[in-house]
C-alpha cells in the first residue's frame, strides 16, 4: 500500500504521511501520534517473552519479526524527524 505518493518503504519521512493525512482529510498531529504509538507498540510486542519464544522457534517468523521491528522503529524515527 502506498503511503501518500511514496513508492517505497525504504525511507520513512513525514512527507508521504503528511500527504496521506491531507488526502484523507485528517489532522497531521493525530496521524503522527498514531504512527508513533503503533510503531512503538509493534516493537514492544515483538520483544515480549511470549512473542520471543514463538519467533525463536521458527526461522521465517524470526525474519519477518526482525523486518517488522526495523520498519516500525524507522517509521517512529522518521515521523519524529
Amino acid at each position: 500500500m502506498k503511503i501518500g505518493k511514496s513508492e517505497t518503504l525504504d525511507v520513512f519521512t513525514p512527507s508521504p504521511w503528511k500527504t496521506l493525512a491531507q488526502e484523507a482529510n485528517l489532522g497531521w498531529p493525530m496521524v503522527k501520534d498514531r504512527i508513533t504509538d503503533l510503531g512503538r507498540r509493534t516493537v514492544e510486542t515483538l520483544r515480549c517473552g511470549h512473542m520471543q519464544r514463538m519467533i525463536q522457534a521458527d526461522s521465517m517468523c524470526a525474519c519477518v519479526a526482525a523486518q517488522a521491528a526495523d520498519r516500525a522503529a524507522a517509521m517512529v524515527q522518521g515521523v519524529s524527524a
